[in-house]
C-alpha cells in the first residue's frame, strides 16, 4: 500500500512537472509573437520615415523636417521601452534578477519616477499629484518597486486625456501597505481587466494620443509584486477612470517564500529564449 502511495505521489509530481513545462513553452512561445509583432511595428515607422526624410530633404522646410524628426523620436522611444521590457521580463523569467530587499524611502522613489516621467505628463498637459508623505520607508527591493511605478505611471498617462490627473497614495491596512495609482482616463472594460496581468492576453489598446503598448508592463508588475509576497488588481469603468492597487508586506520576512536574509536570489523555473 505505501509503495503504492508512493507511485500515485510521484506521477502526481510528474505531471505537474509537465504542466509547468507546457507552460513555460507556451510562454516563450507568446514571448516570440510580442517581439515578432510589436518591435516590426516601431521599427518599420522608423525605417519608413527616415527614408522618406532622405528622399525629400530638399523638398521640405524646416516645420515639415521637425514634425518628422518628432515622429522617429517618438517611435524610437517606444521602441526602446518595449526593448526594455522585454530585457526585465526575459531576465525574470530565467531567474536571473536578484531579489534584494532593503530599507527604501518610497517618498524619494515617487518624486524621482514622477520627475521621470514628468516630459511625458507635461506633454499631454497631465498633472500628477503624490499624496504619500515624506519619509515613508518600507522594506522592498528598491530597482523592482521603482520598475512597478515607472510602468504604472506611464500607463495612467498613457490612458489619460490632456488636462488629466494622476493620484498616488499608499496606505497601512493591517500588515500590508496599500498604493494606489489613480488616473480620469478612459477606463477598462470589465471583461478585460481579469486579463490584464496575464501573458496569454495581449493588450494593445490605443493610448489617448494613440500610443501603443504590449502589456508587458503589467507582466512584469505582477512578476515583481509577487515577489514581494504581495497583490495586484484594479478597478476601473469606462469613461470613469482606472485605479490600479498593489500591496507589499509591511514587514517582508513574513510573506509566504520566508526569505532567509536580504539578499535571496528568487529562482524562477528557466526558461530558454
Amino acid at each position: 500500500m505505501m509503495t503504492i502511495s508512493g507511485v500515485g505521489y510521484l506521477l502526481l509530481l510528474q505531471e505537474k512537472k509537465e504542466m509547468q513545462v507546457k507552460k513555460l513553452l507556451s510562454d516563450k512561445d507568446q514571448f516570440f509573437s510580442i517581439i515578432a509583432h510589436d518591435l516590426k511595428g516601431p521599427f518599420n515607422g522608423i525605417i519608413g520615415l527616415s527614408e522618406l526624410l532622405l528622399e525629400r530633404e530638399n523638398e521640405l522646410n524646416q516645420e515639415e523636417t521637425n514634425e518628422f524628426i518628432e515622429l522617429i523620436h517618438e517611435s524610437s522611444k517606444n521602441t526602446f521601452s518595449l526593448l526594455n521590457n522585454l530585457l526585465t521580463w526575459s531576465q525574470s523569467q530565467t531567474g536571473n534578477l536578484e531579489f534584494n530587499p532593503n530599507k527604501t524611502d518610497i517618498s524619494a522613489l515617487i518624486d524621482k519616477t514622477i520627475h521621470l516621467l514628468a516630459n511625458l505628463a507635461k506633454s499631454k498637459n497631465i498633472t500628477i499629484h503624490s499624496k504619500i508623505e515624506k519619509n515613508q520607508f518600507l522594506i522592498a527591493d528598491k530597482n523592482m518597486l521603482e520598475t512597478v511605478f515607472r510602468n504604472l505611471i506611464s500607463n495612467a498617462i498613457k490612458f489619460t486625456h490632456y488636462d488629466g490627473e494622476i493620484i498616488l497614495s499608499m496606505k497601512k491596512k493591517d500588515d500590508q501597505y496599500v498604493f494606489s495609482i489613480q488616473d480620469n482616463g478612459i477606463g477598462i472594460a470589465l471583461e478585460k481587466t481579469s486579463n490584464l496581468f496575464a501573458i496569454k492576453q495581449k493588450n494593445n489598446t490605443l493610448g489617448t494620443n494613440n500610443e501603443t503598448g504590449t502589456g508587458l508592463g503589467l507582466m512584469i508588475c505582477k512578476d515583481f509584486i509577487e515577489k514581494h509576497g504581495g497583490k495586484i488588481w484594479v478597478h476601473s469603468q469606462i469613461g470613469q477612470g482606472s485605479t490600479f492597487k498593489f500591496s507589499i508586506p509591511a514587514n517582508i520576512q513574513n510573506s509566504d517564500f520566508q526569505l532567509k536574509n536580504q539578499n535571496t536570489l528568487i529562482r524562477l523555473p528557466k526558461l530558454t529564449i
